[in-house]
């Protein structure tokens, strides 16, 4: 990796302007016993920038130390931990100490050791709830503002899902659904920074002669991670603008952004897909990423409906309305909606999905959205042969701007 491999990352002048106002640096805290190991990282990381913010430098020179320090001040970025200090097993506590009893869990831990046969990396990664683990003589500087780059980012990921989640919390137009909202952003962001730091490591271990599958699938993981992200972007738009814009978007290119996200949903359970549009070039006004999200959730639905179907058929299709407006239909070759249950699948937790399958809320979430530009999502009679139909009727002219109560 070299100085310029990521366009966020730069490595300033010394001779930066001293009188312009400098951004709250990024606080790295080096937990070593060796006093040489502080000075060679700071060395090696001396005009490091993430996001035009620098780095500021705190040493501990025991884990005792650090835990100290940790419980009087959390706030860092990342930590740099040698495994072997006080005794074999120092830096692990550490860590146990930092995840278990501090409940820390945006501080990015990366492991360092001079002895790299004294724990095993793999026990030690499915154990510790750590973000990268580095032998000292592996550890050259390329290798290092590869670490800290990646810890920053994931970092940056957990502070504007933190600031969201605050925002929330004193936000009026989330008032009856603030607090779910905030578990469920919670839920998603658990899981998504523990992706994009296992995909930051596995992609450092990639070469050009790695299997081509492989290859991919990293590639697809990050392309995956990074969309939930800017969903979560877009989620905290639609609480805080005052206005969001609906515009013209190709319905050719939404198809394709939601079926590619949908793939491993529908390949897993063996699910046919087909795309059926009256016209290549038609266009509907929408917010696109909130369609696509719409059309995401009823194609992962119709998938789990046909997971033990002997025919397995999803098909989406779109016909244009007077004046510009459409009609677009997710088909699927399932078991259907009994009539007991079309009245009640809309309602918010709702689901027939067995327990801790479903949450209850991805239709209502729909119905929701699709209304907010005056639209509906509505379940239109089957033909014979078909499942469930599910419709979304788009308006010729969506609400936009989109005010936000």
């Amino acid at each position: 990796m070299n100085d310029n491999a990521d366009d966020e990352l730069e490595f300033v002048n010394e001779t930066d302007d001293a009188g312009a106002p400098r951004p709250a640096p990024w606080r790295l805290l080096i937990v070593d016993d060796e006093p040489e190991v502080h000075e060679v990282t700071k060395l090696a990381l001396r005009n490091f920038e993430y996001g035009t913010r620098p780095l500021e430098f705190v040493s501990a020179f025991s884990a005792d130390d650090a835990r100290k320090l940790l419980r009087k001040d959390p706030d860092f970025a990342l930590a740099l931990v040698d495994v072997i200090m006080e005794d074999d097993g120092a830096g692990l506590e550490l860590v146990r100490f930092i995840r278990d009893q501090l409940k820390n869990r945006r501080l990015r831990i990366a492991l360092r050791t001079g002895q790299p046969g004294m724990h095993d990396e793999t026990d030690v990664m499915k154990t510790f709830e750590i973000n990268d683990y580095k032998a000292k003589t592996e550890l050259t500087r390329a290798k290092l503002v590869a670490t800290v780059t990646a810890a920053l980012r994931t970092v940056e990921y957990i502070d504007e899902v933190f600031e969201l989640q605050e925002r929330l919390k004193s936000s009026q137009r989330w008032s009856m659904l603030g607090e779910l909202a905030i578990g469920v952003f919670h839920e998603i962001a658990t899981p998504i920074t523990l992706l994009i730091d296992a995909n930051s490591i596995i992609k450092r271990m990639l070469t050009e002669t790695s299997p081509p599958d492989l290859l991919k699938a990293s590639a697809r993981i990050d392309r995956a991670s990074q969309r939930v992200m800017s969903l979560m972007h877009n989620m905290q738009e639609m609480a805080w603008s005052g206005v969001e814009r609906a515009e013209r978007v190709p319905l050719k290119t939404v198809f394709a952004n939601a079926l590619e996200l949908c793939t491993v949903r529908t390949r897993s359970h063996g699910v046919e897909v087909k795309v059926e549009l009256q016209d290549e070039a038609m266009t509907v006004n929408c917010l696109q990423r909130q369609l696509e999200q719409v059309l995401i959730n009823l194609i992962n639905n119709a998938s789990d409906a046909l997971a033990d179907r002997d025919v397995r058929r999803i098909t989406l299709s779109a016909v244009a309305t007077e004046g510009g407006g459409a009609v677009i239909d997710v088909v699927d070759s399932g078991p259907g909606i009994p009539e007991e249950l079309r009245e009640r699948i809309f309602q918010s937790f709702f689901t027939t999905k067995p327990r801790g399958k479903g949450t209850g809320l991805g239709l209502s979430i729909c119905v929701g959205i699709l209304e907010g530009i005056g639209g509906r999502l509505e379940l239109a009679p089957a033909a014979p042969g078909e499942g469930a139909r599910f419709r979304l009727v788009m308006p010729a002219v969506a609400k936009s701007p989109v005010a936000r109560a």
